[in-house]
Order: structure tokens, then sequence, then C-alpha cells
């Protein structure tokens, strides 16, 4: 399957933000969250966001080959290692929204 521990890194960070994800759409949770936004006097958006983030992070931090290759042969940054510094990223403002 994949061939580096850092492949399996990100593929153990993915299937931990899916975990995530899961926990975030019961409906325990999202009886809280309106609850939550209610008391601050926002909308729902931020909630909804945060899922949004996790879920986009999901998709390019997931491997998408069996080695991470950071540079090309002719010196370019892969698109592989371009999506996983996006989407850490857009993991981290879905991690710091969780302190709000």
């Amino acid at each position: 399957m994949y061939e580096d521990k850092n492949q399996w890194a990100r593929f153990i960070y993915s299937v931990f933000n899916a975990i995530v994800v899961y926990y975030l759409v019961q409906p325990a949770q999202i009886e809280q969250f309106s609850r939550w936004a209610n008391g601050l006097n926002s909308g729902a958006w931020i909630p909804l966001t945060q899922l949004t983030f996790y879920i986009v992070s999901i998709g390019l931090i997931f491997p998408k080959s069996k080695r991470l290759e950071i540079l090309h042969p002719d010196g370019r940054t892969t698109s592989d290692f371009k999506q996983l510094v996006i989407g850490m990223f857009i993991s981290a403002a879905a991690w710091f929204m969780s302190l709000l």
C-alpha cells in the first residue's frame, strides 16, 4: 500500500479527522452547537465552517501516492506535497476554531 512512514502518518491523521467529523455530526453535538451559538449571539456559521474545514482538510491530507515526493526531478514542488501543506493549514484553522 504505502511505502513510507510519512504517507502512513497522513493516512492516520486523515482517519483521526474523519472520526472527529463523525462525532461532530451526532445529533447531541449539533444540539450543543446550536445552544452554544445562541449563547454567543452568533449564527450557526462557526460550527458549520469548522466542520467544512475538517472535511476539506481530510480530502487534501489523505495520501494519493505510495511515497511522498517533495520535489520533481526538475526542481518543482509536487502537487501532492502542496495539497498536504494546504490541508494542514486548513486543519489547523479548524482546530483553532475549536478554541472559540
